[in-house]
């Protein structure tokens, strides 16, 4: 929800039921095979997200955010 890349609604879906954000979906079906199957597959079973993992890092420009940004953003959630 931070990133912008989901609402609480579709962050609870991902919960409930692993939906993907309409804007995480768009950037998954951008990629080529077998790196969308790759990227769908990590991010389904997303327990802990490594800063430089290829799927933050493609969220990272899904979202728009600098590097800067996305370090700033695992500090924050750090505190959860």
């Amino acid at each position: 929800m931070a990133s912008g890349l989901a609402t609480a609604e579709e962050v609870l879906a991902i919960s409930a039921s692993g939906t993907v954000p309409a804007a995480i979906e768009k950037a998954f079906a951008a990629l080529p095979e077998p790196q969308q199957s790759y990227a769908r597959i990590t991010f389904a079973e997303f327990t802990v997200a490594q800063r430089l993992d290829p799927t933050t890092l493609l969220l990272q420009a899904a979202a728009g955010l600098t590097d800067a940004e996305l370090d700033a953003f695992f500090v924050e959630f750090a505190k959860v």
